[in-house]
This record gives C-alpha cells, structure tokens and sequence, in this order.
C-alpha cells in the first residue's frame, strides 16, 4: 500500500512527476543493503535521486539503540519489536 499514490501505485509530486524514492525504496532487488538512497545533488538536499553517503556512525550498534530508545521517548510512541 503506498500512501498518497496515485491509481496506479505511483506517487506524483506537487509537478505531476513521480517520486522516484518511493520507487527505488520498493524496488529491492537491485539496491544494496545498509545503504542510503536519495538526493545526490549539493549537500543531498536536492538533485536527482541515487546512492548517497552513509556516514559511520550510521552503523554503530550503540548509537543506533540510544537514538531508536530516544525517539520512543520523544515521540510517545513504541514498535514493540
């Protein structure tokens, strides 16, 4: 189920184009694990979408575990997995 799709499965932005995120981040297959997928132009805050940078710390078990119980804490909110 895709959220703000359009009939046929596809996110249009505000311009009509489809988001191409939601399409890479379905797509599976051809992408690599622990990876970080989106914009690729200045600062990756714009630009088209691809592999983007994926600093350490990003996978440091510890910091992973103080920023998931972190954001429980601040958004009220547990997955409870």
């Amino acid at each position: 189920m895709c959220l703000g799709c359009s009939e046929g499965g596809t996110k249009r932005s505000v311009r009509g184009y489809v988001d191409r995120r939601l399409v890479v981040a379905g797509g599976g297959d051809e992408l690599e694990q622990r990876a970080l997928y989106g914009p690729t132009g200045r600062m990756e805050f714009v630009g088209p979408v691809g592999k983007g940078t994926l600093h350490p710390h990003a996978y440091d078990k510890p910091v992973m575990e103080r920023l998931w119980v972190l954001s429980e804490q601040e958004t009220g909110f547990s997955w409870g997995f």
